[in-house]
């Protein structure tokens, strides 16, 4: 099928829909209740379901798979499941010192093998929980690891302060991130000294990581600064291997007064541990947290009680993060929420996640130079961490300290590319990923007939059957009685396949 008889079909299938003007995208009403619940929860707690998962998660049980989802054993156990793969990547193992000696071409190197291990972890990982709260983490504390020696940090960064903190207190968290090397250079604190206090890390605290904009002030910020000087990283060669350090002769070590607390002289490093303290136990970081949390795993503008509840709970539990998903889990608000939009990066993963992929990690994170001096790079083929990058939303690669929005908008106008790789992955032209339809069918008893081939495809991809449109649709570009045998197998039916990834239904979580 041709990119221009791809539109035209696809235009059939949103025929009778509203279309949202300002995007052209159609709108969608469905509600959770249309949609089974396990399917729905497979696509909130995670990144979707793979063959089999719906059906494995009834037997299972939402408690007994919370439950698993959380437990630091299994939770370990299964990222073990990987090694194999990750192994591959030499620079996930490497120290702060290590990471520092690399020269130009191998901390590219190291940018592409976070991010293919983001990718690798996602769509292959089985505790999903842990992976979208490794995302939201890594979002939330956003580093740009474009910037100059970030790099090389962010690795360290993803490895000690966000996975090891991933479900553990919310204040160890802000304590890890706050000590992070690539945090200190990404907000320029390895400058803050009390000659000249640098406010960038202390603002995005404030603002991005805690209390968030109209609960403090100018002055609180500028006290924050002067808590926090001093505050670097060691990166010379060392058996520590790098990391954190406080240079004393660089701190401000006079008093200073944060959010109506007073911090006493003589303070040292315990300066920036206040404030730190008075950040995590406040009711405005509580609120905020929370907020982002119900977001990501309800909608775009949760309601306030669910956010209420979980604000609640995260100062009750001293902001203990399984504690505070449990309760947003738990809520009927989760339980309706409406359908979400797919930000790219979650649109990709589902739709690996579908297809039950398998990838070669060497052809992932493979790529050429084509100017060694001025390290130039160009993937071999355009794969997923090429989409990831022209959708806008390659892992780690926000370049202000926001992170990525969680809000449907930003992410409405990419539907080009999405079609265009649906195309892709359905005919398996992509390097590094592939599946394996017959074996798909094989597995999960799918007759290997049109009628039954679309309907199991409908409930995997959309959870509940095909709509009366969608089946006309899908059944006018493939006929029911098709011949789909693997021997005598018609193109029409992966571009189906491609169609169904495609249709707004598929767009939505």
């Amino acid at each position: 099928m041709n990119r221009r008889d791809f539109l035209k079909t696809l235009g059939v299938a949103a025929a009778g829909t509203t279309f949202n003007p300002s995007t052209g995208w159609p709108a969608f009403t469905e509600t959770a209740q249309q949609r089974d619940p396990e399917w729905h929860i497979l696509n909130r707690l995670g990144y979707g379901p793979r063959p089999g998962d719906v059906q494995a998660l009834k037997q299972k049980g939402f408690e007994t798979y919370l439950k698993e989802q959380f437990d630091p054993a299994i939770v370990a156990y299964n990222q073990s499941l990987l090694f194999p793969l990750l192994d591959k990547y030499v620079t996930l193992k490497m120290d702060v010192s290590a990471l520092m000696t690399l020269n130009i071409l191998d901390g590219i190197r190291a940018i592409r093998e976070l991010d293919a291990t983001t990718v690798i972890r996602s769509a292959l990982g089985k505790s999903q929980l842990f992976e979208v709260m490794a995302n939201f983490w890594s979002e939330h504390f956003s580093i740009w690891h474009f910037k100059d020696w970030d790099g090389v940090l962010k690795t360290d960064d993803d490895t000690n302060v966000i996975r090891r903190n991933t479900f553990g207190k919310f204040r160890d968290l802000l304590y890890a991130s706050a000590k992070s090397p690539a945090m200190s250079f990404y907000l320029d604190n390895i400058e803050s000294k009390k000659e000249h206090p640098n406010e960038n890390y202390a603002r995005e605290l404030l603002e991005l990581h805690t209390l968030t904009i109209g609960n403090y002030t100018e002055k609180d910020v500028k006290e924050v600064a002067r808590c926090f000087t001093g505050w670097s990283f060691s990166y010379r060669l060392h058996s520590s291997g790098g990391g954190f350090a406080f240079f004393s002769k660089d701190h401000d070590d006079g008093e200073k007064v944060v959010l109506g607390h007073t911090i006493p002289a003589g303070g040292g490093v315990k300066d920036g541990e206040m404030v730190l303290d008075i950040l995590a136990a406040h009711p405005a970081t509580a609120h905020f947290i929370a907020l982002k949390l119900c977001r990501r795993f309800i909608s775009d503008d949760p309601p306030e009680t669910v956010v209420k509840a979980a604000a609640d709970t995260f100062l009750k539990s001293d902001g203990d993060i399984p504690t505070v998903l449990t309760t947003i889990f738990m809520s009927p608000e989760f339980a309706s929420a409406p359908p979400k939009f797919k930000r790219p990066f979650e649109f990709v993963i589902s739709m690996m996640r579908a297809l039950a992929v398998t990838i070669d990690a060497d052809k992932l994170n493979s790529m050429t130079y084509l100017n060694r001096k001025y390290a130039r790079i160009k993937a071999v083929h355009p794969g997923i961490l090429d989409t990831l990058q022209a959708m806008g939303h390659m892992p780690h690669n926000h370049a202000t300290p926001e992170g990525y929005t969680d809000i449907a908008a930003r992410w409405e106008t990419d539907m080009l590319e999405r079609w265009n790789l649906t195309q892709k992955m359905v005919t398996n032209v992509l390097p590094a990923v592939s599946y394996d339809l017959d074996r798909i069918l094989q597995q999960n008893g799918v007759e290997p007939k049109v009628p039954a081939v679309l309907n199991f495809y409908a409930n995997l991809l959309y959870g509940r059957d095909m709509t009366a449109q969608e089946q006309k649709v899908f059944t006018t570009y493939l006929d029911p009685t098709t011949d789909i045998s693997a021997t005598k197998r018609p193109p029409e039916l992966l571009e189906t396949l491609a169609l169904m990834l495609g249709a707004p239904a598929f767009q939505w979580r």
